[in-house]
């Protein structure tokens, strides 16, 4: 089926071809294709092609006074051709011009529909179509809306019309290999990394196809003297058996909602369920991990830093070039001398940071279990949170956290006050939170809100233990 960027080149090539050529006499070889044929003539006969508009995958003619209306559905296909030229059985609308041309209208399957609509009609909620890809309206939080209420797989949505206008089952399978996701993936479990992904891929693959005439695939040539080209860039698109572009991995070919769906086995992975945990200092998001990871692992990102400080470890060289071998105590890296040393130098914490930052960053998104929970102190100051499908935010009250840290950290209060003054802030943090729990009580009430919260995720994502 023609999609967005094969009627856009029929537009576009219309428009060079028939711009203000008059309608001088039509014939209707198969009515069915035409909304109510007599009136369809009456109107039409002697009117001119003034604009060239695309709606979706509708081709729309501003007439004089009418909008003609045009949808090619699986094999329609216009013909500019000279009167005298045989007429094949697949012609079923011809309009004769004004230049001794005719438009011809060919579909081998008959499925093609014609109409008529007033000049007045709401293009913009035309046949209750979605936005255009296009349109600086399609945002994050507009897709985000209509998703999180789909139980549909995200190639199936794509598809949908009333969701966004014009994606058809090529541009589908190039969209979600761009932005790394398994077709089947359903909608509602997408975070905001990989809807803002999936806008960008579809304005970019969307682009190249126009700029390239479309996609010949199959029956669909521009029959106007336009070859689509963008088939050689498709990247999984009828691929199947061949080597990914970026891993090598062979492309497979499955069903996804009744369609051929062509997908990298490796470059999307099916989607896996991240889950951040962080809090305040003293609040207990360690003790929170705690009690998660009996059912679920939990990665720990302060320990992953560690890590980087071994001497067999890939960053290890790069920190002791920076921090020098001054933080070590015989022969391993002392903590204690590390916060000293970066505590009050931001310039140095910042440099720290950009080493050891995203190679944590990287193992998070490397994680590979159905569902990952993830402790993490600076998820929502490093903006992190678009990587992850829910946040859980850990905190109390700072005369109780104070507490907490004389009697079981062992510091003094002046400590405890300046580690506070340096932490992200709260009232920013509770809004991006998912889940927000206040542990100013005991243990036990602590576990039991825990609980409500993994219960609630279970149900939501239909994770059944």
């Amino acid at each position: 089926m023609p999609e967005l960027p094969e009627v856009e080149t029929v537009v576009r090539t219309l428009e060079k071809q028939i711009k203000d050529e008059e309608i001088i006499d039509i014939q209707i070889l198969y009515e069915p294709i035409v909304t109510n044929a007599k009136s369809f003539k009456e109107k039409m006969l002697h009117q001119h092609f003034r604009a060239f508009l695309r709606r979706g995958k509708y081709l729309i003619f501003k007439m004089d006074d009418i909008y003609f209306v045009s949808h090619l559905r699986m094999e329609g296909k216009y013909y500019i051709q000279n009167i005298d030229e045989p007429v094949s059985k697949h012609m079923h609308v011809i309009f004769t011009l004004s230049n001794g041309k005719q438009l011809r209208y060919n579909d081998t399957r008959k499925f093609g529909r014609m109409e008529i609509m007033p000049l007045d009609t709401d293009l913009d909620h035309f046949h209750d179509l979605g936005l255009e890809p296009f349109d600086e309206r399609l945002t994050t939080d507009y897709l985000k809306d209509i998703l999180k209420k789909s139980n549909h797989p995200i190639k199936q949505d794509l598809l949908d019309q009333h969701i966004i206008a014009g994606i058809g089952n090529i541009y589908a399978d190039e969209i979600c290999y761009y932005a790394r996701l398994h077709p089947s993936t359903l909608s509602k479990y997408l975070n905001d990394k990989n809807i803002s992904d999936i806008i960008e891929g579809t304005r970019i693959i969307l682009s190249k196809a126009i700029k390239a005439g479309g996609t010949t695939i199959r029956s669909y040539t521009s029959s106007l003297g336009v070859t689509g080209r963008f088939q050689l860039e498709c990247k999984v698109h009828q691929r199947e058996g061949l080597n990914c572009y970026s891993c090598n991995e062979k492309i497979k070919k499955i069903k996804v909602a009744t369609r051929g769906t062509y997908y990298c086995p490796n470059c999307q992975k099916e989607k896996k369920i991240l889950i951040g945990i962080c809090g305040s200092i003293a609040s207990g998001k360690s003790e929170v991990s705690k009690m998660i990871q009996d059912r679920y692992p939990v990665f720990n990102c302060d320990i992953e830093a560690k890590k980087c400080y071994n001497k067999d470890h890939i960053l290890y060289n790069e920190i002791i070039a920076l921090l020098g071998e001054d933080i070590l105590t015989d022969g391993k890296a002392d903590y204690h001398k590390i916060s000293n040393k970066i505590f009050n130098n931001d310039q140095l914490l910042q440099q720290l940071e950009a080493i050891i930052h995203p190679y944590i960053l990287q193992k998070i998104l490397q994680l590979d279990n159905k569902i990952n929970f993830v402790e993490c102190s600076i998820l929502f100051e490093k903006q992190w949170q678009k990587y992850f499908d829910e946040t859980i935010y850990i905190t109390c009250d700072s005369d109780i956290a104070i507490k907490r840290c004389i009697t079981y950290r062992h510091m003094t209060k002046e400590d405890v006050l300046a580690r506070i003054s340096k932490q992200y802030d709260a009232a920013k943090a509770k809004q991006y939170a998912t889940y927000v729990v206040e542990n100013n009580g005991s243990i036990s009430q602590l576990q039991n809100n825990i609980e409500d919260i993994i219960k609630e995720i279970e149900t939501k994502y239909g994770i059944k233990r």
